[in-house]
């Protein structure tokens, strides 16, 4: 439906999900970043499917088609038993192993090396998220900004603001970014906003419309200096595709149904 994969993926079969367990958690590190691919498990699925490819086709307008752009979904990992996750109804703790048969991908944050103390701050941090609801208007305000020619910003608002799951990851890892550089010796180098340093590689990519003047190192128009991508405007594909700015994540594993592709 709408070019939305069908596919059944067999969560009652206990063996399987053990062994795409046992595949899965060697490549992860708490602080990982968790996308998601988009399928649906029957035809009759209209909104889920509608949902999704209004994602991947807004995705692939930004990153262009060559690009990653159909991930649909994101999350946080902590550990095993605790996935942060913005989705519908509320922002709620899941299990991987909810997800472990999904088409997945594990994105590892390049700036630092996360210890114990930062993943129990953004436990702490995502607490403050926990049970929000899910704000299906802001999907459709990134959508109306996008169309709007603000492909990167939040200045459009037709419905009320709200929270999806790429915008409640990266909350997360920005406020831990704050706390972190906040109590660091104010002589050391700070660490900087996610998607803020835009790349020379966008150029080589077809079909993309990621503008420099949208970011604050390229304005010529005179007017005040912007910190890159909004937090609001954050999709899945942003995480996937940090290449085009400063690269914040790499490309750590990718599996489906539990195998290594």
């Amino acid at each position: 439906m709408f070019g939305i994969t069908v596919v059944k993926r067999p969560y009652e079969d206990t063996k399987m999900v053990k062994s795409a367990m046992e595949s899965i958690i060697p490549y992860l590190k708490p602080g990982d970043v968790i996308n998601i691919g988009a399928s649906v498990d029957k035809w009759s699925d209209i909104a889920h499917s509608f949902a999704f490819r209004l994602i991947i086709n807004h995705q692939r307008y930004i990153f262009g088609y060559m690009s990653p752009h159909k991930d649909i979904h994101t999350a946080l990992y902590l550990d095993k038993d605790n996935l942060c996750s913005v989705e519908p109804p509320r922002a709620c703790f899941r299990h991987l192993r909810d997800w472990c048969l999904e088409e997945l991908t594990i994105l590892r944050y390049t700036k630092f090396e996360f210890r114990d103390e930062d993943i129990i701050a953004m436990r702490d941090i995502y607490k403050e998220i926990w049970g929000t609801k899910y704000a299906i208007s802001q999907l459709l305000n990134i959508m109306i900004n996008r169309i709007m020619g603000y492909p990167n910003q939040d200045k459009i608002n037709f419905f009320k603001k709200g929270i999806v799951c790429s915008v409640g990851v990266r909350t997360v890892l920005e406020k831990w970014r704050k706390i972190y550089n906040k109590n660091r010796p104010p002589e050391t180098p700070k660490l900087p906003k996610l998607f803020r340093t835009i790349s020379n590689r966008i150029s080589t990519i077809e079909g993309n419309h990621i503008h420099s003047e949208y970011f604050a190192e390229e304005r010529t128009d005179g007017g005040e200096p912007r910190s890159g991508v909004d937090i609001e405007m954050t999709s899945p594909a942003h995480f996937a595709n940090s290449s085009f700015f400063d690269n914040e994540f790499k490309l750590i594993a990718r599996f489906n149904n539990g195998k290594l592709i």
